[in-house]
């Protein structure tokens, strides 16, 4: 049996991060992923005031205990959603001047409205630069001291993430009413998690109230970072495409990741996993796969993925919960249908609901639209189907810089994917 170990956590490793610029003291973060997202928000706190060391397998980081500094300067975000929205919340907590934050064309195609509402009934100000809703952005210090404040979770979880993180450190603390269902609620958890992990406190009030008391300290020596499920992903896919066993390691069986909700999709679609202590053994012996009808609105990210699975499944693979697709690193929605029907598969979608039926797959030149996750998706189809050819392979760095070398190298007896 063939062996991989997932990279590590893409949303715990900036997570860890903002928490230790915004903490005291020093923090070493053990093993963190050092993709081109985590490289943009090293970059971006430390001309915020935090101290920077990077060495193997580790980065330490020294915060600035609760008060970035602030000089007039301008970031760019690039297209890192996390970094440039926890970050909105932490600059507001500075005592005075201000801040530009931007990023790269797609970063300004992302939304912020409801961020900058919430942040702007909290006393905040907050001025467009360009296009209303939308990054760069100014934002001024000296406003952000707690308070209570309603926000609608239908467009992304990691508004609430941001202000509770940033709530921990205000005069007041924060409390936020969740207006809607929120999306994507896993990452809300892992969020007070890592906070608890550095030891501040988040008391919730039902499922749509987050309570922070204020003048906390976020503190940890060290933390480390587990492995990641959405990158794992790829490779639970691959080895279920190609039917070849493969032990998938670095992964906590009981990790909280949204993502990890592949395990029980590929189960229903006939894959044989069995958990070990510290991963799982894949095992595909069926030609094809089942479809199935399955709600993805906790895990956007594995999306794709499933998506793609489900071209070579038997019958109608019914998604539902993709609406918030639209608002990522590309509307990945679009994206995904396009480069099926690209590759000869019917897909459709009401907004809501995402419909593939699965079919024979040809090959085709797959555009990746600047996005991680479209690349690593049909990067598995192309295992099956050796003339599919991945545009732009480069993106990957996003979260999984060496992902067509491991790829190549685990499933050497298939064709890899080819730069077009």
């Amino acid at each position: 049996m063939r062996k991989i170990m997932a990279p590590p956590s893409k949303a715990h490793t900036l997570r860890a991060m903002i928490l230790s610029f915004l903490g005291e003291g020093q923090t070493k973060i053990i093993r963190p992923l050092m993709g081109d997202d985590q490289k943009v928000c090293l970059s971006a706190i430390k001309a915020l005031g935090a101290s920077v060391s990077e060495g193997i397998d580790e980065v330490v980081i020294a915060g600035v205990s609760g008060m970035p500094q602030l000089d007039g300067q301008r970031i760019n975000m690039a297209n890192s959603g996390v970094t440039l929205r926890f970050l909105t919340s932490a600059i507001a907590l500075a005592k005075k001047s201000f801040c530009v934050v931007d990023g790269n064309e797609d970063m300004r195609k992302r939304p912020v409205a409801k961020l900058v509402d919430a942040l702007g009934n909290l006393g905040v100000r907050v001025k467009y630069l360009g296009r209303e809703g939308f990054p760069p952005i100014e934002v001024f210090g000296g406003g952000f001291r707690g308070g209570t404040v309603e926000l609608d979770g239908n467009i992304s979880s990691q508004y609430l993430s941001s202000l509770v993180i940033a709530g921990a450190c205000s005069e007041h603390g924060i409390s936020v009413r969740l207006t809607s269902e929120l999306v994507s609620s896993p990452y809300v958890e892992v969020t007070i998690d890592m906070m608890e992990e550095f030891g501040v406190n988040v008391k919730q009030r039902g499922p749509k109230e987050f309570v922070v008391e204020g003048q906390q300290c976020y503190r940890k020596d060290a933390f480390e970072i587990e492995g990641d499920y959405s990158s794992a992903s790829y490779f639970f896919g691959a080895s279920a495409l190609t039917r070849t066993p493969l032990y998938i390691g670095n992964l906590n069986i009981n990790s909280k990741q949204a993502d990890k909700k592949i395990v029980d999709i590929l189960r229903k679609m006939g894959v044989l996993i069995t958990e070990k202590s510290e991963g799982y053994e894949v095992e595909n012996m069926h030609s094809r796969l089942n479809c199935v009808t399955v709600d993805m609105s906790d895990c956007p990210d594995i999306i794709p993925t499933v998506a793609v699975l489900a071209a070579f499944a038997e019958g109608t693979t019914a998604i539902s919960g993709v609406g918030h697709l639209r608002y990522k690193e590309c509307d990945r929605l679009a994206a995904i249908i396009t480069e099926l029907k690209r590759i000869g598969i019917e897909a459709e979608s009401d907004g809501s609901i995402l419909q593939i039926k699965g079919g024979i797959v040809k090959g085709a030149d797959i555009r990746t639209y600047n996005d991680h996750r479209i690349a690593m998706s049909f990067a598995m189809a192309a295992l099956r189907e050796p003339e599919i050819n991945i545009e732009n392979k480069n993106v990957v760095a996003k979260s999984f810089p060496d992902f067509f070398d491991k790829m190549q190298h685990v499933f050497s007896k298939q064709a890899p994917a080819r730069q077009a």
